[in-house]
């Protein structure tokens, strides 16, 4: 994130307002890198319309990582098709 100070207010407001699911896989790929040391990287938005982040490869680490995120309501149930 920026080192000007990002606070949980800005991510608040980001999370509760944005409605570009493209922005918003974006943010919260970098939030998670950043919170979990984890380099998370976008998913391929012509496959699941940009909404799911995962760990860089399973081949680079067999533990990959994978962090669903939605501005849908339904995530429980996205991340169910997802998988």
């Amino acid at each position: 994130m920026s080192s000007i100070g990002f606070t949980e207010a800005m991510a608040r407001t980001i999370l509760e307002n944005e409605l570009s699911s493209h922005r918003f896989e974006r943010f919260c790929v970098a939030l998670f890198s950043e919170v979990d040391g984890v380099e998370y990287v976008p998913t391929s938005a012509s496959w699941d319309l940009g909404r799911d982040g995962r760990s860089v490869s399973a081949r680079d680490d067999p533990a990959l990582a994978v962090i669903c995120c939605s501005l849908r309501d339904d995530v429980d149930e996205k991340a169910r098709r997802d998988v």
